[in-house]
């Protein structure tokens, strides 16, 4: 039987808009998931149980009324750099631990106002200034799954390992294309692409998603592990 954490993004939201599965169990699996196995990936810096599962029972009712939009009910994480409304930023640095902002950053409000369940924060570098996160507010670095031992962005780990189905990030320089190219090791058009591009929100959504598959070896729900170095299953 295919776990929930198998299905790709798209056959999540599929199951999600059949009402084959809902919102607020596909958010218990991971929240689920994170507590398990985050301990050894430094994924993410803050998790919010009730306020992902609050937003998870608004999405159920938002899709059993007919009004679900493009991403209503798929839970994702918000790259610590970003500001997120109610819920702890740190912008990666200890002078900012305790900050929780009044308002979200104009891309959360975005994926917000298309439905995404919001599980957590992911970890990253100080004020986004290093490539790669040293753990500093976790006391523990990011790594990826098939290497322990290796660096990765808390976004790339996590969905590396399943604990998101995709990722929220940023590129000002290299972000986006230095992890998964390092870590996960993706191939395609995705990756080529010149240093003064930018992806949209979107863009990311698809890199990082497409890039924890390749990096597999597999399409989703087949099990083979990557080099098993860590039970992402």
């Amino acid at each position: 039987m295919t776990e929930l954490h198998e299905l790709s993004a798209g056959a999540q939201l599929d199951a999600l808009r059949r009402r084959k599965v809902s919102s607020y169990e596909l958010t218990r699996h991971y929240l689920e998931r994170i507590e398990r196995l985050d301990g050894r990936l430094g994924a993410f810096t803050t998790v919010c149980p009730e306020v992902s599962l609050t937003e998870a029972a608004r999405a159920d009712a938002r899709l059993a009324a007919g009004e679900g939009d493009r991403l209503t009910g798929l839970p994702l994480a918000i790259k610590d750099l970003f500001a997120t409304a109610g819920v702890r930023t740190t912008f990666g640095t200890r002078a900012l631990s305790d900050t929780v902002p009044p308002t979200d950053d104009s891309t959360v409000a975005r994926l917000r106002s298309a439905g995404v369940v919001l599980l957590g924060k992911t970890s990253a570098p100080e004020f986004g200034a290093a490539c790669f996160t040293d753990g500093e507010l976790t006391g523990r670095p990011s790594v990826t799954p098939y290497d322990l031992g290796r660096y990765a962005s808390g976004a790339v780990g996590a969905v590396a390992a399943r604990l998101l189905p995709l990722a929220h990030g940023s590129d000002s320089a290299g972000s986006i294309r230095t992890p998964p190219r390092r870590h996960l090791q993706p191939r395609g058009p995705q990756t080529q692409q010149r240093p003064h591009q930018h992806r949209t929100t979107l863009d990311v959504l698809r890199l990082r998603h497409r890039g924890a598959d390749r990096a597999h070896g597999r399409r989703s729900g087949d099990r083979t592990r990557g080099d098993g170095a860590f039970p992402t299953g």
